[in-house]
């Protein structure tokens, strides 16, 4: 005969099973990630590409305030600020606690529409540079940003399809 098993005085613990996903907190392993170096690519550009038509734009003042250099000024700030957005997000797993939005597919129309609103606007910004280099080099690392931005929406494409979570890395 088996002898009855005896109760212990360990507390258990279990988790509940709830929908609010993982903890809050630093992952790592997304900012090794390739989607999270990219993230972090596109962040560093985006602010390189501020800083070179910004710099022109404030020192000739307000006569270049104008349609093409505003709307590049518009379209790498707005990535610039979602784009870190997301990092953040994935970074610290917030998104883990907002599993009701679908974060591939998210990723990956923001993606999409930010490599094509970056090739537009680096498009207008070459066809008004002139002969100022910091125009040139805004230009220059505006296309170097939708490289990034395309591959990243790549990646974000190929997680969508095998049905993975971004950040989960």
């Amino acid at each position: 005969m088996m002898a009855p098993e005896e109760p212990t005085d360990a507390p258990t613990t279990t988790q509940p099973a709830t929908a609010t996903g993982g903890d809050i907190g630093p992952n790592v392993n997304y900012i090794i990630s390739i989607p999270g170096i990219l993230k972090i690519v596109e962040v560093v550009i985006g602010i390189i590409c501020l800083g070179c038509v910004g710099s022109f734009m404030s020192t000739y003042g307000l006569l270049v305030v104008s349609g093409p250099y505003s709307w590049y000024l518009f379209v790498v700030s707005v990535c610039f600020i979602v784009t870190l957005a997301f990092l953040i997000l994935f970074f610290l797993n917030i998104h883990s606690k907002l599993q009701a939005v679908p974060w591939g597919l998210v990723e990956l129309i923001y993606g999409f529409g930010a490599t094509l609103l970056y090739f537009i606007a680096a498009c207008v910004l070459a066809a008004y540079t002139g002969n100022a280099g910091t125009l040139i080099a805004g230009t220059v690392f505006a296309f170097f940003n939708t490289i990034a931005y395309g591959v990243g929406t790549f990646f974000s494409f190929r997680d969508w399809r095998a049905g993975a979570v971004p950040g989960a890395a």
